[in-house]
């Protein structure tokens, strides 16, 4: 079934001269021949040209309706905003930040980028105005691209601070001081065309595709530069590890900006001859995934872990006989595949009551998901042994791979067909990956970063004789099977596959006066906490204003508006960072962090991991 079978365009959908495509002014033949293979900008072209006018893409629009979008009409856009670029005088080289939500025009921008020799800057449409600053500044972009007025709003109001940058776009509504998308490639000449194919012949595999930036332990943000040929190297071996063809329907919504979707997700697709399904945003993934049916799918572990939670709770709101029946036929089914996994042999009863589970139970919560799912993918961050189990007994392996945004995304996977639970897989095809004396993965290959972006200290930090210091700690089984232990960098990541560095929110909270130190915890969870140790005297001199007494430290902290108090101090001082950095809970202590119980540092910083375990029934409770 092709992918313009599977979705259906809804009624009023988009006409062709209506769908959000730029068209160029004049069109030159460009053949991959002319291109460096190795280079993605080769790739797009010569997939434009092998297929033609069939379906690359279907996009959902912000009204809820697909359309569908050919490999011709998709290259065709690109060029146009190319030329566009090149007409308002982005040079070879030029970094084009894209601050938008996924959609059609952030392919056009990105691909487009790429065609005029030039650098996509990608930012998280979450960003705040601080982030986008940080990024443009460093970045020294000289256009950005933004989606709607409110993400314009966020670069006006610092852009006068942002020296480099000379052309602001937008691709729906109006702004102050920016042109409309449509307004600017409209301005392209055949003249701009012909410049682009110029580019285009020059782009080899050492240039720079793209820089993303990515939070360290400070906060403060590193440009990380991919080349062509990373980018490409890294397609290449996850093709080889996972098998993917022209064939397989895809579905994609995570965000773009991040190294994980973009490159294993579009490159890769693109590369394979998938086609792709663009869903606006992740709020109706599971009506998404029934209309398209896909046949691929890339996840973080709270998406397949809320799926999961949604089939259970399906059944489980059927009530009475129905309800038992088919918590049992999961229950069953996990099992077998446990006993499976374990090369152990099936009880026959297990074995006979499959049978009738599949019948009445398993192949319509397949069906649920679309039917044809071959493969999940999940990565930034570790899946829970539960959820892989769960999804395995229903016929679905979910394959986890490792990589950071300095190694292209994914640096190792698992093979699907075959796929090692507990793993991360092995390195793909090209690459290396072995354990530093202190237990410190580094891993070697074509796709591992240039450096960082006029950071030649923090490049050297980390790059050495070409092997990646990725800052996690794993194990190498005698297969080449990787197993991540622990993280050796303070780098909290969500659940959600958030990156986010504790240290400068811990630094807000404890601005306040009510509060001496704070230890921010949400390493694999949904959301972000706090453990709280109080200004005791402080603490002391505020209850007795609220007539508030207690007979020690310990019932003072568990008076209820003392935690509200405290609550209050902690969403306050997150208020202005991205919704996912925000705190949601907070556990106020009677007591400090204690260097002699290893909770701290000789110079007083907090070892999270300690703490971590010390306060484990705390931080459980701010879950439960």
């Amino acid at each position: 079934m092709t992918v313009a079978e599977a979705v259906q365009p809804a009624a009023g959908s988009p006409s062709p001269d209506n769908r959000p495509l730029l068209r160029p002014p004049a069109l030159l033949p460009l053949a991959p021949v002319d291109l460096d293979a190795d280079t993605m900008v080769a790739v797009v072209v010569g997939q434009a040209q092998r297929y033609g006018d069939r379906v690359s893409l279907t996009v959902k629009d912000a009204g809820a309706r697909w359309y569908p979008v050919t490999w011709r009409e998709q290259n065709d856009s690109a060029v146009a905003f190319a030329a566009a670029a090149v007409h308002a005088g982005v040079a070879q080289g030029d970094r084009v930040a894209l601050l938008a939500e996924n959609r059609l025009e952030w392919l056009t921008v990105d691909v487009g980028t790429q065609l005029a020799g030039a650098v996509t800057v990608p930012i998280y449409a979450s960003s705040t105005a601080d982030m986008v600053e940080q990024i443009l500044v460093d970045s020294e972009a000289v256009m950005v691209v933004c989606s709607t007025p409110a993400q314009a709003a966020k670069v006006n109001e610092i852009r006068d601070r942002c020296g480099a940058l000379k052309t602001a776009v937008l691709m729906e509504g109006t702004a102050e001081n920016f042109q409309s998308l449509a307004d600017l490639a409209a301005a392209a000449t055949h003249d701009d065309v012909e410049t682009v194919a110029e580019r285009a012949k020059k782009v080899t595999k050492n240039d720079p595709l793209t820089i993303i930036y990515t939070s360290g332990t400070t906060g403060v943000p590193k440009g990380v530069v991919l080349t062509h040929g990373n980018i490409v190297e890294s397609c290449r071996g996850i093709l080889d590890r996972v098998p993917v063809t022209e064939n397989d329907q895809g579905i994609s919504f995570l965000p773009w900006a991040h190294v994980y979707e973009r490159v294993q997700g579009i490159f890769a697709g693109m590369m394979a001859g998938v086609t792709a399904a663009v869903a606006r945003d992740i709020s109706d993934i599971g009506g998404d995934v029934r209309a398209v049916r896909p046949t691929l799918m890339n996840g973080v572990p709270r998406v397949w872990e809320k799926m999961q939670e949604a089939i259970v709770s399906r059944i489980r709101d059927e009530g009475g006989s129905k309800a038992a029946i088919g918590l049992k036929a999961l229950e069953d089914a996990t099992t077998a595949a446990r006993l499976r996994r374990q090369n152990k042999p099936l009880p026959l009863a297990l074995r006979l009551r499959l049978q009738l589970w599949e019948r009445l139970v398993l192949a319509k919560v397949r069906a649920g998901l679309g039917g044809r799912m071959r493969v999940f993918s999940s990565g930034g961050g570790p899946i829970g042994m539960p959820t892989l189990e769960f999804f395995d007994g229903l016929g679905i392996a979910i394959t986890e791979g490792y990589g950071l945004t300095e190694t292209s995304g994914g640096i190792t996977a698992n093979d699907p067909r075959d796929p090692r639970f507990g793993t991360v897989g092995r390195a793909i095809k090209g690459h290396e990956v072995r354990i530093a004396q202190d237990g410190e993965i580094l891993v070697k290959g074509p796709a591992v970063m240039q450096g960082y972006f006029r950071n030649q200290d923090a490049t050297n930090d980390v790059l050495k004789d070409g092997w990646f210091a990725t800052g996690d700690i794993g194990e190498l089984d005698a297969a080449g099977y990787l197993r991540i232990t622990d993280r050796k960098k303070d780098l909290i990541v969500t659940a959600g596959g958030k990156n986010i560095a504790p240290q400068p929110i811990e630094s807000l909270i404890a601005h306040d006066p009510l509060v001496v130190r704070a230890a921010v915890i949400g390493d694999k969870r949904k959301y972000l906490v706090a453990l709280i140790v109080p200004d005791f005297d402080n603490l002391h001199d505020w209850a007795k204003k609220q007539g508030i007494t207690a007979r020690d430290d310990s019932e003072l902290v568990k008076d209820r508006r003392v935690a509200d108090m405290y609550t209050d101090i902690a969403v306050r001082a997150s208020a202005k960072l991205a919704r996912y950095e925000t705190i949601k809970r907070v556990a106020v202590l009677d007591r400090d962090f204690d260097p002699d119980q290893g909770e701290l540092t000789p110079t007083l910083k907090v070892k999270r991991r300690v703490v971590a375990e010390h306060f484990a029934d705390v931080i459980e409770s701010l879950y439960s």
